[in-house]
């Protein structure tokens, strides 16, 4: 049991560094990191099925941790480009390039995680993922609404 908390807190860290990537407020408002609402931890996983996510984690653990402080790092100097006070598309294009390959990495793993354990939930546990993305795929075009409102307000483009 053990084994599988550490699992888990990786896995945390490793959406927590996406979230810094993906998911920070912009100037127009927004208050920044998402949480992470759900993922396997909230699934009613079995001890049976968390020893085995354990299992099929275990191996990625050490990539996991790489590309979660190499995105760290790469979410960094992409924001420092972009805020830099000299225009500079090479240096803001690197940044972006580094950034995304190792969000494609966790990306990667992600997907080879989810495949692997996707067949040992019940078919309760998977109808709870598919509501959790529908959900999450509308929350997402709320706040793409609501940045581009508050853009639009910023910049006295209302129809008001």
């Amino acid at each position: 049991m053990k084994s599988y908390l550490k699992v888990v807190s990786v896995l945390i860290i490793a959406v927590f560094m996406v979230g810094v990537y993906g998911v920070s407020a912009g100037p127009f408002g927004g208050k920044g990191m998402g949480r992470c609402r759900g993922g396997w931890s909230s699934m009613g996983l079995t001890d049976v099925q968390k020893d085995e996510l354990a299992e099929i984690v275990e191996p990625f653990r050490a990539d996991i941790e790489t590309s979660v402080n190499a995105l760290g790092d790469a979410a960094a100097a992409l924001s420092a480009a972009v805020r830099s006070e000299v225009y500079d598309p090479a240096a803001v294009e690197a940044a972006f390039d580094a950034a995304s390959a190792e969000k494609l990495k966790l990306a990667q793993i992600k997907a080879r995680v989810y495949a692997a354990f996707y067949p040992s939930l019940t078919d309760e546990q998977k109808a709870l993922m598919e509501e959790r993305a529908k959900a999450r795929a509308e929350r997402m075009e709320e706040r793409m609404e609501k940045r581009l409102s508050r853009l639009d307000d910023f910049l006295g483009l209302s129809e008001e």
